[in-house]
């Protein structure tokens, strides 16, 4: 867990990642400070990453590990609003963690698998040979390029993190609650992993800084997994009504994302000290309660 005397700086307050660790970290220390662009979100410092020319850096200075968790992680946005993308996502993500490692702040960047590209076989974090697929993947490997031989700087590449939350999980049950037929797009396949996990994993990170040697670590599962496998181990295991049809996507979808990355990870399971939770244990911890 994140050393009770540090103060940590969370970037990205309305994010799916970034509020969950809030409230996953706000349970062993109150040394939290928390950020969202959002007019909707309450937040304790003022961050406007179009804009860092009005950002007061005092504002940072007793701030010990920052998870800048924050950014546009649409793949098919980011195609379509490149230049407003590119401000936040590059831009202004630079000039922001530059700052940060300048006062030898600790930061803990949020990337994504894509980075890799179409991978059938497996790549990990000793596999240098890149070749990201779409616009997003291109910023989030640029920002790794820019920052990657700063000791104070570590890149987490996020696979698909499910949750009872996530997106495609909470829109499997709300076909299920409407008795309507869910839209599963297939083949596309990741190395899935917990919310659980990524929480753990990342609140542990900063204790084991030095042991990893590397400015990279994939979050990411053992198995490699579509959304169809996702389906049908929730309707095996939680939803026993729910029904789907599988649709195959168009070619544009495939211009955004690749179809498969087969992501591993040599330093994951040293940072949760534990194994990673396979598909099903997953699902049975998302079931609704009874």
């Amino acid at each position: 867990m994140v050393n009770m005397n540090n103060k940590v700086l969370i970037v990205g307050k309305s994010g799916y990642i970034a509020g969950a660790l809030g409230d996953f970290l706000e349970t062993n220390t109150n040394n939290i400070i928390k950020y969202s662009s959002s007019s909707n979100v309450h937040s304790d410092i003022k961050l406007n990453l179009q804009n860092m020319n009005d950002f007061n850096y005092k504002q940072i200075e007793d701030i010990d590990v920052v998870y800048m968790l924050a950014g546009i992680s649409s793949p098919d946005f980011c195609s379509e609003q490149q230049k407003l993308c590119r401000e936040i996502n590059v831009i202004g993500t630079k000039k922001f963690i530059s700052v940060c490692l300048k006062h030898q702040k600790k930061v803990i960047f949020a990337s994504s698998d894509v980075v890799y590209g179409q991978k059938e076989k497996a790549v990990d974090e000793q596999t240098m040979t890149y070749s990201p697929i779409g616009i997003y993947g291109q910023m989030k490997q640029e920002i790794e390029e820019y920052f990657q031989n700063d000791k104070n700087f570590k890149s987490t590449r996020f696979s698909y993190v499910f949750s009872r939350d996530d997106k495609f999980t909470k829109y499997l049950y709300e076909c299920e609650k409407n008795n309507t037929k869910a839209s599963i797009f297939h083949p596309l396949k990741r190395s899935i992993i917990s919310l659980s996990d990524v929480l753990t994993s990342l609140a542990e990170l900063p204790n084991l800084w030095d042991k990893i040697e590397s400015p990279f670590v994939n979050f990411c599962g053992h198995e490699l997994i579509s959304r169809l496998d996702i389906a049908k181990s929730i309707q095996r295991l939680c939803l026993p009504q729910l029904k789907y049809e599988v649709v195959k996507p168009s070619t544009s979808f495939y211009e955004a994302r690749p179809e498969t990355i087969n992501m591993k990870s040599i330093f994951l399971k040293k940072i949760l000290k534990r194994n990673i939770e396979t598909l099903d244990e997953m699902v049975k911890n998302s079931c609704p309660k009874t």
